[in-house]
């Protein structure tokens, strides 16, 4: 059978005690014409050595760099500009796959033609585990308008990803959210498998944003470019997803802007968790 090429795209900066598991994952998967694009931001430790050790082993990995850091979306679309597979799907640096991983998503996408899909995560907190999964399986845009239901990772055509620009590098955050979105208005419905074959690795503080002002310029960046697309209820269950990312508790007058009769049990649900705590 002639096997579609898969780029995998892998942002990193200054983390090659994380990569090597994350190439590694990609190594071993059971689907292999994978192509692995290591996209360097300006590291100044050894990842290129590490990366060099396992191109003298491996022909389908390619080092890419950015001299000077200029964050994780252009080091993504450096990988996505490069890349030379039929389809394309990226990797956290500090994440894995699953060995079934992009077999899966192969098998899958040329059965059933979504522009895109997603999948189910494994949140390894180092002494547990938590396997996430989203009870939407199909990804229609106005679901995907009241919050991020698709998650960091994405499988698609490697065309689709350039033709809509790939990730916005003005964005501070919320980026993954803001390609999905523009993904799903010009090709339509994705698709979610509902099986977990993503570890996102949550064990470690290595750069994860939690209430620094990049998420905040994040949410207001979302907001104001999407705001054609956005009705009221989009508006309000948005800004209830930014509260709970910061982790905060609402205000009376943050209820007053959070409620709609759609999320009205879940505000009710964080808001007790925030008072007991």
């Amino acid at each position: 059978m002639n096997e579609k090429r898969v780029s995998v795209y892998i942002p990193t900066h200054n983390r090659s005690s994380l990569l090597e598991r994350a190439i590694k994952s990609v190594i071993n998967q059971t689907y292999k014409n994978v192509e692995i694009l290591i996209c360097d931001d300006g590291s100044s430790d050894d990842t290129q050595q590490l990366v060099e050790r396992y191109q003298a082993l491996h022909d389908n990995i390619v080092y890419l760099k950015n001299e000077t850091p200029k964050g994780a979306c252009a080091a993504r679309n450096l990988g996505i500009n490069a890349a030379t597979g039929h389809y394309i799907t990226g990797l956290d640096d500090d994440d894995e796959f699953l060995p079934e991983r992009i077999e899966k998503f192969v098998k899958f996408y040329e059965r059933h033609k979504y522009p895109y899909l997603s999948s189910g995560i494994i949140f390894n907190f180092g002494k547990h585990q938590k396997v996430g999964f989203n009870k939407v399986t199909h990804i229609r845009l106005d679901s995907l308008l009241y919050q991020n239901i698709v998650g960091s990772q994405v499988f698609t055509k490697t065309d689709y990803l350039r033709a809509i620009g790939g990730f916005d590098e003005n964005f501070k955050a919320w980026q993954d959210y803001d390609t999905w979105v523009r993904l799903g208005a010009r090709y339509g419905e994705g698709y979610n498998i509902c099986e977990a074959t993503y570890i996102q690795h949550l064990e470690h503080e290595f750069g994860r944003i939690t209430k620094s002002n990049k998420l905040e310029i994040g949410y207001n960046q979302f907001v104001t470019k999407h705001r054609k697309l956005l009705k009221p209820a989009h508006r309000k269950n948005l800004l209830f997803n930014y509260k709970m990312a910061r982790d905060e508790r609402l205000s009376m007058q943050d209820l007053m802007q959070v409620c709609y009769p759609g999320n009205v049990v879940n505000v009710i649900k964080y808001q007790a968790r925030k008072i007991l705590m």
